[in-house]
């Protein structure tokens, strides 16, 4: 995959999270959505899941975090500028691919 290819896909994979966002705070109630560290100790307390991704989806403090627990479960969770957060997405079975794997796939 090439360098420009790799960046197209990250500028639409953050496009595709900004839309997201937006549909999500205009669809969920603000009772959806906690303070990101109400968010991080409930998904530890629950369910046992630590971030171990994080990114920022654009220049505003728009951030979306993946968080995982060593059963497989995941939740993919979208926090504000002013640290309010939702769940955008969760379930079970996730694998983690490595660099090795991904550089691999890309061939």
């Amino acid at each position: 995959m090439t360098p420009l290819w790799r960046a197209f896909l990250v500028a639409m994979a953050a496009l595709a999270i900004v839309i997201m966002f937006a549909f999500i705070f205009k669809a969920q109630a603000a009772s959806m959505c906690v303070s990101h560290k109400s968010m991080v100790d409930q998904l530890l307390k629950r369910y046992n899941e630590v971030p171990i991704a994080r990114g920022a989806a654009n220049k505003h403090g728009l951030m979306v975090e993946l968080f995982k627990s060593a059963t497989g479960t995941w939740t993919f969770v979208g926090t504000t500028g002013g640290q309010l957060s939702c769940v955008l997405a969760a379930g079970d079975g996730m694998e983690i691919y490595s660099q090795a794997m991904l550089e691999e796939k890309s061939l």
